[in-house]
């Protein structure tokens, strides 16, 4: 991922985005502006920066577009999978 992520709301982000993942469910973008109490604008250009990037995907339930909801993709899954096991020492 990149240290250019870690200290930044970005980073914030894709943690709980993966604790959500393992619990087998998506945050919502209302869910994700809480994360260090940033403005949706700001919380907007990062997920919209981790979006190009290819670590997460937007999706809206049919007929309810303000309940976009925002998950990892199996690249993000992957690439958080591996950051984090370089943090947890072996056996």
């Amino acid at each position: 991922l990149g240290q250019a992520l870690t200290g930044e709301l970005a980073w914030d982000m894709l943690l709980a985005l993966f604790e959500a993942r393992l619990g087998r469910r998506d945050l919502t973008f209302a869910q994700l502006c809480t994360i260090g109490e940033a403005y949706p604008a700001t919380t907007r250009r990062w997920i919209n920066a981790l979006a190009s990037l290819g670590l997460v995907e937007l999706h809206s339930p049919p007929g309810h577009p303000a309940a976009e909801r925002v998950r990892l993709t199996r690249k993000g899954e992957r690439a958080m999978s591996n950051c984090l096991s370089g943090l947890i020492p072996a056996d």
